[in-house]
């Protein structure tokens, strides 16, 4: 029995290439080749429309036909003419490079000009909500704009895959478009798809702020200690607005490990040409020293941020203890239904209204991966990783179990986390971070007391783990 969705797929893609083998051995050549031609002109303009749709944009006409004449001419190469490879590679090289490269960047200007629509759309309705006028369901982002295209949602590509940036205001952008558009202040094109830039001038940004923030169905912040974004973050607090605020710890850049299945968007192309190349150093901020002092800087307001996770987090805050209320993984970077999981996170954190509570967080984790074994595995690790630092030590069990589970027989990623263990601790106690020192103190303990995650340590693992706790329970 497959239980795995991400097995179906596999399966799938076994009986079309065994369909693809008896087909060609069954029909005509003309027959096949004619298919072919269909298949190679109508895949381009199917994901043209797809991508256009994804991305809320309507494709123009100059995007129909740059792409259709692009598909056309590979499919005349490949399939209608006659003559030598070399022949045929340099007609890719001086016909189907420019013109795949004209139809990716139409399919740019697409997507740019629907957020120019949404921006003035969105600029409209914070006037109106400055003036007091009733307007549409919106959420508001805050961030300091140092962060722009810099919080990743997918890990580092592989060699063997063109690198591109999608980034977690995309992902919002993307999943509450149609029901609770995001919007921001901003600037128009500082970002391709993004929530919605509002202009307003320095001068009168916080008046702007105040209005959307009172009339904005939840709010979502990246709390960095920036003056602005340490301001907004004061004022909310004072305005008893924190409890529909959606905080978000970003995730740690990595990439992605061998044998675990990575869902890479290729965000700016139709074909693969005319690529928008993607530097690392770019999109990366200094995660742990910006965390590190958001955590700090929110101690002066009477609020406890949780410790850095690399898994990312979302969460919200009791404006009553200055705590956090309630808290789930980013994870971004992991799932493969983005979008889903995002929205089902933030129905689960109480912040929309929704007609059908959330499942257990496990299964629609899982439901939200589609993939399982090594993959599943690393994703139940790098969540049980996040919760050991936050000192939910019961979850993060629980998920060390699932991801021992998932990747059986042998849990390579769960026995490799183990570990590293000591050095975990042993770098936040070095960084100052003796909260989180502490709650993997409290999870390594419980490691040791299960007998099955016990199992997967070693002799010199446990005497690093036991001297390390000695340390933590007594500093002096």
């Amino acid at each position: 029995m497959i239980k795995h969705f991400g097995r179906w797929v596999i399966v799938l893609l076994i009986a079309l290439t065994a369909g693809g083998w008896y087909l060609e051995r069954t029909l005509d050549h003309a027959i096949i080749t004619q298919a072919l031609w269909v298949i190679y002109v109508a895949a381009p303009v199917v994901s043209l429309l797809a991508m256009e749709r994804q991305r809320g944009a309507r494709p123009g006409v100059l995007s129909i036909l740059a792409t259709l004449g692009a598909a056309l001419v590979i499919a005349w190469i490949l399939l209608g003419l006659d003559a030598r490879w070399w022949i045929k590679g340099l007609l890719f090289i001086v016909l189907s490079t420019p013109l795949t490269s004209i139809a990716n960047a139409r399919f740019r200007a697409d997507v740019m000009r629907a957020q120019q629509r949404r921006d003035a759309h969105a600029t409209q309705l914070a006037e109106a909500a400055l003036a007091g006028a009733p307007v549409e369901r919106f959420a508001l982002y805050l961030r300091p704009f140092v962060s722009t295209d810099r919080l990743i949602a997918q890990p580092l590509p592989s060699d063997t895959e063109v690198p591109v940036h999608l980034d977690v205001e995309t992902v919002l952008a993307r999943g509450f478009r149609t029901t609770v558009p995001i919007i921001a202040l901003g600037t128009t094109g500082d970002t391709m798809e993004g929530a919605a830039r509002v202009m307003v001038s320095d001068d009168h940004w916080r008046e702007m702020v105040e209005a959307l923030a009172r009339r904005a169905e939840f709010i979502v912040m990246v709390p960095l200690s920036r003056p602005g974004t340490m301001w907004e973050l004061e004022w909310l607090k004072q305005s008893d607005l924190l409890k529909k605020v959606l905080f978000i710890m970003p995730e740690t850049l990595y990439e992605t490990p061998g044998g675990v299945v990575s869902t890479q968007e290729q965000s700016d192309r139709v074909f693969e040409a005319g690529v928008q190349f993607y530097e690392a150093s770019v999109h990366m901020l200094d995660l742990p020293k910006e965390w590190f002092e958001a955590v700090r800087a929110a101690r002066n307001f009477g609020l406890e941020f949780p410790p850095l996770a690399a898994v990312g987090a979302l969460f919200t805050m009791n404006p009553a203890t200055g705590k956090v209320k309630d808290i789930l993984p980013l994870a971004l970077s992991m799932v493969t239904r983005r979008v889903h999981y995002l929205r089902t996170s933030v129905a689960r954190l109480g912040l929309l209204p929704v007609s059908k509570a959330p499942g257990d967080f496990s299964k629609e984790f899982v439901k939200a991966m589609i993939w399982g074994g090594r993959t599943l595995e690393f994703a139940f690790m790098r969540a049980g990783d996040g919760y050991a630092a936050w000192g939910d030590t019961d979850t993060a069990i629980s998920l060390m179990q699932r991801a021992v589970e998932a990747g059986q027989p042998r849990p390579k990623f769960s026995t490799e986390y183990i570990h590293a263990l000591p050095a975990l601790m042993e770098e936040r106690v070095q960084v100052g971070d003796t909260r989180a020192a502490a709650n993997y103190a409290a999870f390594t303990r419980r490691v040791c007391a299960d007998a099955g995650l016990a199992a997967l340590t070693t002799d010199e693992t446990l005497r690093q783990i036991d001297s390390l706790c000695r340390m933590e329970a007594n500093p002096q």
